[in-house]
């Protein structure tokens, strides 16, 4: 299972602060649609991450009355005035771009103009979250960098959270580091805090909820209505740094061409061993396919006992082993008292570094759907079992459509649709293998595209498949008649 790393609720609060700065002493701001709405809300810093789909609300702009407040009328003759009143008109339609573009020429006529200037930022902002719902990924960045050049603080929210995920943790990490130290943006240190406790730097963790535990002892913090919150996101993260330092108190570590596997007690030896081998195995396979890894990656196991899996790791109770910046997998005996095999302990290892490598060069790029049928492939799990799945559970209709859930990660999805999904992944990586000359050649193409070219999904998906979306990929191979 293929956690997200990184847990931001750093970009809801940017969006939920993309408003038109009508003046320049009173700005306004109106409520968000539903799609924003959602995004901007977070229940736990480490559980939600940066939403591609979100985009600005068109009614969070106010409509005028027939001039854009702050500005000359719109008969003025300066280019400027001109400029701003178009770019408005642009911004309420929803078109990012047109608005960016009047609001630079603006820009260009009267340098020293801090409200064009203010306004050509929030475009920007909007622009990047806009290009995101397209996965238009290096266009997304791009705009929110132009934007934090106007000191657009939400705009750097936005680009920390998109390198996150992005994989680059420590380009991330400095942006957060430099916005927490101001003092007043706590959501940061939460995100690095729960960055820390992920990468297991248990010092680092420790220091961090001191340092966020003392900024709400100040008076203007502790009687905020944050503070209570904020407490308890301490007294939990205190707990799972405290289980991670017990753990890490007993632990040895096997090392193989640079992999490293951690383990409790000497009898887990030998799964140690075999887990190492079978992430080697997956490495020089991947390592073909994609070349080796980034120098500022590492493949790191922890075997964790079983029955201290889900409390120590946060994965839900369905999670066979799951992959949050280790490769974590459960060893020992099941709650019933059955020990697990090896086997199975080698295909989770398999499935898993999967997971790892393609973190590795792709960071959250990939939609949940292509990554798990990937990791089911290099797992070594048998097509036609998937396929019996599906059919044991829904019967033939289950060929029919696909649950919108496959593109969101898996662990926010219901329980009882875990499996499917799962299934339905499998079948379509497959089938989408075959077509394209081999497990290999197929998913170089399409990686080397989306990881590294940075090319939108749906672009690729259309060039290489002559379709758009995971929806056609699936009626393409799966389409069936009721019998």
């Amino acid at each position: 299972m293929r956690k997200p790393l990184l847990f931001l609720s750093l970009a809801g609060t940017a969006l939920g602060l993309v408003i038109w700065n009508r003046t320049t002493r009173n700005p306004v701001s109106a409520p968000q649609d539903d799609q924003a709405a959602a995004t901007a809300q977070t229940s736990d810093a480490a559980n939600s991450q940066l939403n591609s789909n979100a985009q600005p609300s068109r009614s969070s702009i106010t409509s005028g009355a027939g001039t854009l407040p702050g500005q000359p009328p719109a008969s003025s003759t300066s280019p400027a005035a001109q400029s701003s009143f178009d770019a408005y008109a642009h911004f309420q339609m929803g078109n990012y771009e047109g608005a960016v573009s009047q609001l630079r020429a603006a820009l260009k006529s009267e340098p020293g103009n801090e409200l064009v200037r203010r306004n050509l930022s929030t475009a920007l902002l909007a622009l990047g979250f806009f290009k995101l719902q397209k996965k238009e990924v290096a266009d997304a960045e791009a705009a929110f960098e132009d934007s934090a050049k106007f000191g657009n603080e939400d705009a750097r929210k936005a680009l920390a959270g998109l390198k996150l995920r992005q994989g680059q943790i420590e380009s991330a990490r400095e942006i957060l580091e430099e916005l927490s130290s101001r003092g007043s943006d706590l959501d940061s240190m939460r995100v690095l805090i729960d960055l820390a406790l992920s990468q297991d730097e248990l010092e680092r963790a420790d220091d961090l909820l001191n340092r966020l535990n003392e900024k709400l002892q100040k008076p203007e913090l502790a009687q905020t209505p944050a503070a209570a919150d904020l407490l308890t996101f301490i007294e939990a993260r205190k707990k799972r740094l405290e289980q991670k330092r017990n753990f890490l108190k007993i632990q040895d570590v096997v090392t193989r061409q640079g992999i490293e596997v951690s383990y409790s007690t000497a009898e887990l030896r030998p799964m140690a061993d075999a887990v190492a081998r079978a992430i080697e195995t997956v490495q020089n396979r991947l390592s073909q396919m994609l070349g080796p890894l980034p120098a500022h990656a590492r493949l790191r196991a922890w075997l964790v006992p079983t029955n201290d899996f889900n409390r120590i790791t946060g994965a839900p109770p369905w999670a066979a082993a799951v992959f949050d910046g280790y490769i974590r997998i459960p060893v020992g005996r099941t709650v019933n008292g059955r020990p697990v095999s090896v086997e199975s302990i080698e295909a989770l290892a398999r499935h898993e570094t999967t997971h790892a490598y393609m973190y590795a060069f792709c960071g959250d790029l990939l939609p949940s759907w292509m990554g798990e049928g990937l990791a089911q492939v290099y797992e070594g799990r048998n097509a036609n079992q998937s396929q019996s799945d599906l059919l044991r559970t829904l019967g033939r209709k289950a060929l029919q459509s696909i649950e919108p859930e496959i593109e969101r990660p898996f662990t926010e999805a219901p329980a009882n649709l875990v499996g499917r999904l799962y299934a339905r992944s499998h079948l379509l990586v497959q089938a989408m293998s075959r077509e394209g000359g081999g497990v290999n050649t197929t998913w170089q193409r399409v990686l080397s595209a989306v990881c590294v070219q940075r090319r939108p999904l749906p672009e690729v998906l259309q060039e290489q498949f002559a379709v758009s979306n995971v929806n056609e990929l699936w009626a393409r191979y799966h389409s069936t008649s009721e019998p």
